[in-house]
């Protein structure tokens, strides 16, 4: 049975970034797709090895959202890192994956965010990746901008946001 449960990213919540949606997930990944997704992290070097042995539940690892980056049915997977080994200085790392012919393929290596908006902008057919961050300790919010180049997604351009809620 699928399940619908609103998302607001945090982002369009205290960026107030017009270019921003608020979604649905239309069904969590399955824990097969969740292992598989680790694994291929794993093999391409973005999460240790030792790290993921030492957690046997691999949703403790990363949260993975099934996401809609085009117009056609076909989904994709938005993957938040969660363990110390997925993560950044201070934010999780973002990535997000494709299924083509049963191969999961990492299309955007986001970095580390706060989080990570689906504009309502597209480029080659794709909507494009907001990801929110804070600079200067924490002082200051800005987004990074990637568009999909046709293969992969790519940093496009920043977006200054001034300074941070509450500063």
């Amino acid at each position: 049975m699928k399940k619908t449960l609103p998302i607001t990213f945090l982002g369009c919540m205290l960026l107030f970034n017009p270019v921003c949606y608020t979604y649905a997930i239309e069904e969590s990944a399955t824990q097969k797709q969740v292992m598989d997704i680790v694994d291929v992290l794993v093999k391409d070097g973005k999460v240790r090895k030792d790290c993921v042995d030492a957690q046997p539940e691999r949703d403790k690892i990363v949260k993975v959202a099934l996401i809609r980056l085009t117009k056609s049915k076909h989904r994709q997977f938005l993957v938040e890192g969660r363990a110390p080994c997925a993560f950044g200085a201070r934010d999780p790392m973002w990535y997000v994956f494709d299924k083509l012919a049963g191969e999961y393929r990492l299309i955007a290596d986001l970095g580390a965010a706060k989080s990570v908006n689906v504009s309502k902008d597209m480029t080659n057919g794709w909507k494009d990746l907001v990801c929110n961050y804070t600079y200067d300790v924490g002082t200051r919010l800005a987004a990074n901008i990637f568009i999909f180049n046709g293969t992969i997604y790519v940093y496009s351009h920043t977006v200054e946001k001034g300074k941070a809620p509450g500063i």
